[in-house]
């Protein structure tokens, strides 16, 4: 699972962009496994957002530019500090290894509708609602 993989990453810092949930998250898994966690966040974010984040212990930059230019800073921090990006999206520029975590996380995000079929396994929804992000979510969802 991604969360026993993550107590073997060797680097100490784990680096991404949000708008909210995933950086949630990765602050989550950080402070599980004791690792230094750098978020960027884009030009207009919602503070309690940011708030949520640094309250469990991530490192937390409300920037003035959009998403996709905050992804981009966080790869390259990551890069000059040897931490691990962790994205939910992949760019057309990165190379298969870079793919691979997107990828990892698109397949968790799988878990959720197998956990709701195991609990209900009748349920045949001919509707499902949930928000869309940069669509990674959406994306998984779709594929299972």
């Amino acid at each position: 699972t991604a969360v026993a993989a993550a107590s073997n990453v060797p680097e100490d810092t784990l680096v991404s962009a949000t708008d909210g949930n995933h950086g949630y998250g990765l602050a989550h898994v950080g402070n599980l496994f004791h690792r230094t966690v750098k978020i960027y966040m884009p030009i207009g974010t919602v503070p309690m957002r940011s708030e949520r984040i640094r309250k469990i212990g991530a490192s937390v930059e409300v920037t003035d530019f959009n998403y996709d230019k905050c992804v981009d800073l966080a790869k390259e921090f990551a890069a000059e500090t040897n931490g691990l990006f962790v994205q939910d999206t992949a760019l057309e520029s990165d190379t298969e290894e870079e793919r691979r975590i997107p990828l990892y996380i698109m397949q968790g995000y799988m878990t959720i509708l197998e956990e709701a079929f195991d609990q209900n396994p009748s349920l045949n929804p001919t509707h499902v609602f949930l928000q869309c992000g940069v669509g990674s979510f959406a994306g998984s969802l779709a594929a299972y």
